[in-house]
């Protein structure tokens, strides 16, 4: 049962790790019925037998823009096997509720979600401009957070949490180990790389885990006495900061205090291996007359008017459509980026969950928690139209119907 359950959520066309074994492979496997996958997944996590060579994962060096000029301009994506992956999961599902704690600052995690902290921060928006109260909005982004991150710092977190679980504990801290990505480099050139600090890429609990670290180390700042010290137009507020994995957000009506829990917060993720926040943006409200630059760790930062959340700019002084407008012209440039592939061959039902991953996912994930004007939701429902007409091949009739496409309203 645990094994189908957690097969259910893996993909099943996902690229197979260095050791050639899909999804695909293992739903099979299991539709045997024998059983045979929870004698291997309880047999690797005894630690029976030999190394498996799940050290090992594939490396692929997606381009960030159209010319990559260097590294920075490359994402790496690591494969690892797919049956390791299972076994990770079933272990997340027992034992990982041990180590989940419950978090007003946090924004990631289980039962959280992106679209909580854009809720979060429109609200912020929203209530400080019909509130006219002056405040400063930061974004800490942490640069190279899951390769730097202290793998003790992990281990001490995972034994403090699951010393009641041995058998697990050993092979969750067995993943820490040294991982060897093998992968091309473009141009063609070999590329081996022995990672062997931070959070191993591409495993189902890397995430997680870093996301609880961040929490406990911004919890931790909350609670420092020079961060309580600081009393000002916001000390009512039960939240003044949320994290998302490696990005904090916080805000307070003084520049000073600002300043300082900055300074703060950047101790405790030091604590972690993690360096000083060097990408930090800061924001203004309306009512807002202060300085309009801030001392950020020793970088003169400017004050502006917006900042980007998960993508989203969220203007202080704009319209609050804005970012309506924003998603909705994100799935008209993906439906035209992907106009080709989604007007080929193939059965509506194929187009139909191609049209949800990659002209839907691009805003679905964060669109409930935006507000949405009406003429939006019309814009809305004519992109919808436009997508879907082209990619089923419907032309317009002579009667003005869409030929077997009928008119739906966005809401």
């Amino acid at each position: 049962m645990d094994v189908g359950r957690e097969l259910d959520k893996m993909k099943r066309r996902a690229a197979a790790g260095p050791d050639g074994i899909g999804v695909d492979l293992l739903w099979h496997i299991r539709a045997r019925g024998d059983g045979v996958l929870a004698d291997i997944a309880n047999s690797v996590v005894r630690g029976d037998g030999e190394g498996h060579g799940w050290d090992r994962s594939l490396l692929a060096l997606l381009p960030k823009i159209a010319q990559p000029g260097g590294p920075g301009d490359l994402r790496p994506i690591a494969v690892s096997s797919a049956m390791l992956k299972l076994v990770v999961r079933l272990i997340m599902h027992r034992c990982f509720p041990l180590l989940r704690l419950p978090s007003s600052v946090s924004a990631c995690g289980k039962q959280r979600q992106a679209a909580d902290l854009l809720g979060v921060t429109t609200r912020l928006r929203d209530v400080s401009r019909e509130w006219r109260i002056p405040l400063l909005v930061a974004k800490l982004d942490v640069s190279g957070a899951f390769d730097n991150i202290r793998t003790r710092a992990v281990a001490e977190h995972l034994v403090q949490g699951l010393w009641g679980c041995p058998v697990e504990l050993r092979f969750l801290l067995q993943q820490l180990g040294e991982n060897v990505l093998d992968g091309v480099a473009p141009g063609g050139e070999r590329l081996v790389v022995h990672a062997n600090k931070g959070i191993r890429q591409g495993s189902p609990e890397s995430a997680e885990i870093f996301g609880m670290l961040m929490t406990l180390a911004v919890e931790e700042a909350t609670a420092d006495a020079r961060w309580l010290a600081f009393r000002g137009a916001l000390a009512d507020l039960p939240v003044a900061v949320v994290v998302y994995q490696d990005d904090v957000f916080l805000w307070d009506s003084d520049p000073q205090a600002l300043e300082q829990k900055i300074h703060i917060i950047a101790e405790k993720i030091a604590q972690l291996g993690l360096s000083s926040p060097t990408k930090t943006a800061v924001a203004a409200s309306g009512a807002y007359a202060g300085r309009r630059q801030l001392d950020v760790m020793g970088q003169r930062v400017v004050v502006g008017d917006s900042i980007r959340v998960l993508g989203v700019n969220l203007d202080f002084k704009g319209s609050s459509r804005g970012q309506a407008a924003e998603m909705l012209q994100r799935a008209h440039n993906a439906a035209w980026a992907h106009d080709e592939l989604l007007r080929g061959q193939g059965s509506r039902a194929a187009k139909a969950a191609m049209v949800r991953s990659l002209v839907e996912g691009t805003f679905t994930w964060g669109a409930g928690a935006l507000h949405w004007p009406q003429e939006q939701l019309q814009k809305a429902n004519t992109v919808q139209l436009q997508v879907l007409r082209r990619a089923f091949r419907m032309g317009r009739q002579r009667g003005g119907g869409l030929g077997g496409l009928e008119r739906t309203h966005a809401s």
